[in-house]
């Protein structure tokens, strides 16, 4: 309310400072103050255009900034010379001879290391030689492997600042003399060509206007530019495709340019969930059969694996695993009623598919996991004269997880899970109808003792 209530006022008191307000003896002055203005807009831009063309320039000694390696002075000097000569040769200005520059300089007019780039050495260079702009030239190079830099300024003594400033990097190991000339031209021709007047509208109105890379403002604008020179326009705003256009005037040329932008289509893609990589390995529980309803205590073997999951609190998985341990359930009566001499070893291979949830942070969370297997059983039997393996077809079962899940470093993860599996569907396929009663006793508590069984595992990851 304030902020509206404060121009309201504004505009009220400048009403009663308007001629109609005031009294026949302001008329006069509205009158000359309205005349002013019209032959002020009647005159074009708001930038005059100054001729430069015959003014005495100097050309500064070159300075450098951590230039490696550093050159010796007579590089330099002669890339102070060859300024000047192209200089004298375009013939626009009138160029204040080295001897004197060096005399300036060597009487202690330097920034130091015998080169001037800074205003005040180049207004003081300036104004001991008689001339009306200074052109300083100063390369930077921080390594032996970087590219050289350089930067150009034209300062106008008289009005104590830079006028003009351009430069640019190149690959080389020596002082970029071709690429400095170049440069150098290019900044006179902005100086000294005639001039043309371009008027920038752009669709939307009051767009950001850039003009060699350089802002000048919000459109509608009129700019004064150097005729001759193709300039590259640029109009940018917030949700528009940006609108370029190369634009080379003739002198005294009074052109229009308006710069239509397309808004941008933002195209809502599907983020697609982390996904995490693990190698996975652990120790079987208690015993193969072990339900979680006895003692935690390690049994025989080993279990190794890897698994895939995607998604962040709600996570997908698939995986598989070995499972290597020793059977040690099945009662010492059948064992020795089918002569067998030792415990049987118990393999399996796991393929499973599990959903997950984590319900945690980013650092540290626990999980929750189930899912469905599809798992091939195999018991070797140990018998005093030979070893007997048989095996299941590949059945159905269901896994069991729970486990924690930490960030290690960056996207390597680590978890620690128990693991419970356990098949739904019994495969048969280890049968045998020669079987005497006593192996076939064996083998079918031993199958039926290999129903289940539980890992204490880790996982290492890496989150993609």
């Amino acid at each position: 309310m304030s902020e509206r209530r404060t121009h309201r006022v504004i505009r009220n008191r400048t009403a009663l400072r308007t001629p109609a307000a005031a009294g026949s003896g302001m008329r006069g002055k509205g009158l000359v103050v309205c005349l002013l203005a019209l032959a002020a807009f009647a005159a074009g831009p708001a930038f005059a255009w100054k001729d430069y063309t015959g003014s005495r320039i100097a050309v500064a000694p070159v300075s450098y900034a951590r230039y490696l390696p550093a050159p010796d002075r007579s590089q330099l000097a002669k890339m102070q010379e060859k300024l000047a000569a192209r200089i004298r040769g375009d013939g626009r200005l009138a160029v204040i001879p080295q001897d004197t520059v060096a005399e300036v300089a060597g009487a202690g007019s330097t920034d130091g290391a015998g080169g001037c780039f800074s205003l005040d050495c180049l207004l003081r260079l300036g104004t001991l030689t008689g001339a009306d702009i200074v052109l300083a030239l100063e390369l930077v190079s921080a390594k032996l492997s970087d590219p050289v830099a350089y930067e150009l300024r034209l300062v106008s003594v008289a009005e104590r600042r830079v006028i003009q400033r351009g430069g640019g990097t190149v690959r080389t190991e020596q002082v970029p003399v071709r690429a400095v000339s170049r440069a150098a031209g290019l900044m006179l021709d902005r100086l000294l060509n005639p001039h043309a007047t371009l008027t920038i509208d752009t669709i939307p109105l009051e767009s950001t206007v850039l003009v060699n890379g350089e802002p000048v403002g919000f459109a509608p604008l009129t700019l004064e530019l150097a005729s001759g020179i193709r300039d590259t326009v640029v109009a940018i705003r917030q949700g528009y495709n940006p609108r370029r256009e190369i634009v080379s005037l003739e002198p005294g040329e009074r052109k229009n340019l308006v710069l239509r932008m397309e808004r941008k289509e933002f195209r809502h893609e599907r983020a697609f969930p982390p996904v995490h990589a693990y190698a996975v390995a652990g120790k079987p529980l208690d015993q193969v059969s072990s339900n979680l309803d006895s003692r935690l205590s390690w049994g025989a073997g080993e279990s190794y694996g890897a698994r895939l999951d995607a998604g962040s609190v709600w996570r997908i998985g698939v995986g598989f695993f070995v499972y290597d341990s020793e059977l040690d359930d099945v009662d010492a009566d059948v064992l020795a009623d089918a002569q067998a001499v030792a415990n049987a070893d118990a393999f399996a291979t796991v393929i499973h598919s599990n959903l997950f949830y984590y319900p945690g942070g980013e650092l540290v969370s626990p999980y929750v996991g189930l899912g469905v297997t599809a798992l091939q059983r195999n018991v070797r039997q140990n018998f005093a004269s030979e070893a007997e393996e048989r095996s299941t077809d590949f059945e159905a079962g269901w896994m069991f997880l729970f486990g924690i899940e930490t960030r290690v470093y960056g996207p390597l993860r680590l978890h620690v899970e128990l693991a419970h599996t356990r098949a739904l569907v019994s495969g048969d396929g280890w049968r045998r109808d020669e079987d005497a009663p006593e192996r076939a006793s064996l083998w079918e508590r031993s199958f039926e003792e290999f129903g289940s069984f539980t890992v204490l595992r880790a996982g290492l990851g890496f989150t993609f």
